[in-house]
């Protein structure tokens, strides 16, 4: 099973930096052009706010159009493993999982953030095999959730709908890959 990202959900994140980038020029073109602005510490913060929101944002334009034309698929799930292009995760094989869960993180009142959570059977091996920055992020991870996590947002399924298929297969993998009990004699 192959998931791409959703192309219109990548289209709104395009829309939302350039939307942002805009108004941050016309703000502090309007405070460098009338100097009433920075007469007051409230109009200091706003320039401060707004400089530093340029960068930010050409940074989300910069993912957006990147996520936009990326062709690989954001999840694949086969006999082999889970791959993903999030994070930097690379492909982990049915061998080195020891359970496929889901987990949600209310980010406001009204949202909440759906994340596929992998969990290592070794998790230290796993974490030493990725790259320096990727580390961190997966042993943060790990002390969080219990493993590595996949955020489930901007895909064109729904995340339970997701979550749970990946679960179901993922089990019987877990299962055909599991080794055999030890003989007691």
């Amino acid at each position: 099973m192959k998931i791409f990202g959703s192309k219109s959900f990548a289209i709104r994140q395009l829309g939302c930096s350039v939307l942002f980038i805009a108004f941050c020029i016309a703000m502090l073109f309007t405070m460098v052009s009338d100097t009433a602005w920075t007469q007051s510490p409230r109009g200091w913060f706003f320039f401060v706010c707004m400089a530093l929101g340029l960068p930010l944002f050409g940074v989300g334009l910069v993912m957006s159009f990147k996520k936009l034309f990326d062709k690989r698929p954001f999840l694949e799930v086969d006999e082999k493993g889970i791959s993903t292009t999030y994070g930097g995760y690379g492909s982990m094989s049915w061998r080195d999982i020891s359970m496929v869960r889901m987990a949600e993180f209310q980010a406001s009142l009204t949202t909440k953030v759906k994340y596929l959570v992998l969990v290592p059977k070794n998790p230290e091996a796993f974490v030493a095999s990725l790259d320096v920055k990727t580390k961190k992020r997966a042993a943060n991870a790990m002390k969080q959730w219990g493993g590595i996590i996949i955020p489930l947002v901007g895909l064109p399924f729904k995340p339970d709908d997701i979550a749970g298929a990946i679960g179901e297969y993922g089990s019987q993998m877990i299962l055909t890959n599991a080794a055999a009990p030890p003989v007691i004699r």
